[in-house]
């Protein structure tokens, strides 16, 4: 068994911390994991893409094309700039809210609107998408991005991971400002 999570997003979204969240969490749980990961040329706001891989033996770190289980975006355009990770059956969990590219801006590519980004996710499988910014900011901060997402996350794996091996497993790699971590964490959960 090995269960592939491709995660995306751009610089100082923190797919690199909730990678690191999962792959504790599947330790945790006793399994092995295999966490990687793959810089854009800019810190922030470029492209970014991490691997998660839990299986009962160990495997590499890297998540071979067409083979991700789970597509886990902090931003919608990302998880199409990463289709090619997906397969018939792959879910998607997606923050809905945009962070539009330097070339988009300059009228050099277009932003696709959010309802094609879905339909495109779709073909390859269930597409859970929401606004994880929104209800961050709910918390007063974009910071809980990141543990929002882990929620909604923990809601789908939860035949994989129990909800409270993902939660001991971010209050040990987020354990400062735990208490508003731990709500934007059960907001994801709650999102349907």
């Amino acid at each position: 068994m090995v269960y592939n999570i491709v995660l995306t997003g751009v610089g100082g979204q923190g797919i690199l911390t909730a990678a690191k969240v999962l792959g504790k969490a599947a330790m945790m749980a006793g399994y092995y994991a295999a966490v990687g990961e793959i810089h854009g040329l800019a810190q922030r706001g470029g492209s970014v893409i991490g691997f998660v891989r839990i299986s009962e033996n160990p495997v590499a770190s890297t998540v071979p094309e067409g083979t991700a289980d789970l597509l886990l975006s902090f931003e919608p355009l990302e998880a199409i700039r990463y289709i090619n990770y997906a397969k018939k059956g792959t879910t998607f969990i997606v923050n809905e809210a945009k962070m539009v590219p330097v070339s988009a801006n300059l009228g050099s590519t277009v932003y696709p609107p959010l309802e094609e980004i879905r339909k495109n996710l779709e073909e390859f499988g269930p597409c859970h998408m929401f606004d994880a910014t929104a209800l961050a900011k709910s918390l007063g901060s974009t910071i809980y991005v990141n543990s929002i997402m882990l929620g909604k996350t923990a809601s789908v794996l939860s035949f994989l991971l129990p909800k409270e091996v993902i939660e001991k497993a971010l209050e040990e790699v987020l354990p400062r400002d735990l208490e508003n971590n731990l709500k934007a964490f059960d907001l994801g959960y709650q999102v349907s």
